[in-house]
């Protein structure tokens, strides 16, 4: 393993077949069934989908120049593209809503400081 797995939400069997067709589309050998390995590009990856909604890849081996979080991001976005989500993705969301949540937080007592 060179990335810490990465587990994507909301993979039905649409989005599943979506993102097996277009690596397919884009020249690349698609294992059957639901697990297998894969090599897109100079990166390959170990990936399960569970047959639900929770699909998690690893990165088994990548070149040097590319870091894991340029494969991430990628993935991301490639799942996105067929209707699925990253769970990285969500915690960022999340993370970000609870900052946001802070900082309205703090603006309120600030404000409330200057009134005095």
């Amino acid at each position: 393993m060179v990335c810490n797995p990465i587990t994507c939400h909301n993979i039905t069997q649409d989005v599943f077949d979506c993102m097996k067709q277009k690596i397919s589309a884009a020249g690349y050998c698609v294992p059957d069934g639901n697990s297998g390995q894969i090599s897109v590009g100079d990166v390959t990856a170990d990936f399960s989908w569970d047959g639900v909604t929770s699909l998690t890849v690893t990165i088994i081996s990548m070149p040097f120049y590319i870091s894991c979080e340029m494969v991430s991001e990628s993935l991301q976005d490639f799942v996105s593209s067929c209707g699925g989500t990253s769970l990285s993705r969500a915690m960022n969301i999340k993370n970000l809503r609870r900052k946001l949540d802070d900082l309205e937080k703090r603006v309120k007592i600030l404000e409330e400081e200057d009134k005095y």
